[in-house]
């Protein structure tokens, strides 16, 4: 399961990161992926 979910975050860090300047907290769901990752 953990590797299915680093595989999903991984997939839309790229995409989380260019919105990144004016959305983010339209992609919530994936920031919680992204902040377990970052800290």
């Amino acid at each position: 399961l953990q590797a299915m979910i680093d595989q999903g975050v991984n997939a839309a860090l790229p995409a989380r990161d260019a919105n990144r300047t004016g959305d983010d907290s339209h992609t919530s769901g994936t920031g919680v992926g992204r902040t377990e990752r970052v800290t």
